[in-house]
């Protein structure tokens, strides 16, 4: 028996590949540690003892995090491969125990966290008690490769259905929410007013951003200054109510402003889609919880 073999006979935990699966996907050996709830010098000592068994280093330094040499990236696949059937596994069993149980990580992008959080929370919370959901913010470049790689298990976002279908399995349109430009105690709500308010901004180089940027640049008009960029929905809540700010929100978000609702004015924000899609795995590589999810989505359109 070679040193490999003995390794992967004798040597290898699942511990060590539930820690190069979060490597691949954080990338740092601190943020880690902090997800297992245990200390950077253990996290390093599971990637010495690998190397060591293997023979070969799995990893360097690059800037501020870690990147995977060739013969980590093998074994990151095979470790992503390993860990999806483990948790297959789990969900399967619970699914024979008559429980749905277990951990569903949920991908959602920015734009549709307020829209889709709430409502996903309080359908498992009443139908799913013993299974519990981790969302994860994603951003649109990087969600069909992490719902691909079973990084995530479920994506809620703005990103095209036949997208969606084409990459990473199946994408179905849940509901209409556009995103629209509010502001507070104002009619005049076209491109040429709103330049000239501050605004509070999306990320750089998102789907949302861009469409600000086309919407204003087929007008030949530049934002003013003093904007803020965030991607919380309550800071743009907070700053709309008390009238400083233009803000981008989700047409649904708007119910939340109670009775000033009916002072605030709005304009759906073109050059960006209206409605959500959840993409998901195909049917046959679903666990019982993923499932579960799936097939209440009607009940999350209301």
């Amino acid at each position: 028996m070679d040193r490999i073999e003995n390794f992967f006979s004798r040597g290898l935990r699942i511990g060590h590949l539930h820690t190069i699966v979060l490597l691949g996907q954080l990338g740092q050996v601190q943020r880690v540690a902090k997800e297992l709830r245990t200390s950077q010098p253990a996290i390093s000592r599971q990637l010495a003892e690998m190397e060591a068994g293997l023979g070969t280093p799995l990893t360097r330094r690059e800037g501020q995090g870690i990147v995977f040499t060739d013969a980590g990236n093998v074994l990151l696949k095979e470790a992503r491969r390993i860990v999806f059937h483990l948790e297959q596994a789990g969900h399967a069993f619970r699914q024979a125990t008559g429980v749905i149980g277990g951990e569903l990580r949920v991908g959602v992008t920015a734009s549709v966290m307020p829209s889709i959080t709430g409502r996903l929370s309080r359908e498992v919370s009443e139908h799913a008690p013993a299974l519990s959901l981790s969302y994860l913010e994603v951003s649109e470049e990087k969600a069909s490769s992490m719902l691909s790689s079973g990084s995530i298990h479920l994506l809620f976002s703005r990103l095209p259905a036949e997208l969606a279908g084409a990459q990473a399995g199946v994408g179905i349109e849940l509901m209409y929410d556009p995103l629209v430009v509010a502001l507070l105690d104002t009619d005049d709500v076209c491109p040429g007013a709103l330049a000239q308010r501050r605004w509070v901004l999306p990320v750089f180089e998102s789907s949302v951003e861009r469409g600000v940027r086309d919407w204003m640049n087929e007008r030949a008009l530049v934002l003013a200054p003093g904007s803020v960029r965030s991607t919380s929905n309550d800071l743009c809540l907070e700053l709309l109510q008390v009238g400083t700010h233009a803000a981008i929100l989700p047409m649904s978000s708007l119910a939340r402003l109670g009775p000033l609702r009916e002072r605030v004015s709005h304009v759906q924000l073109p050059h960006v889609p209206a409605r959500i899609c959840v993409h998901h795995a195909p049917p046959e590589r679903l666990s019982a919880a993923a499932k579960f999810v799936v097939d209440r989505l009607p009940c999350l359109q209301g």
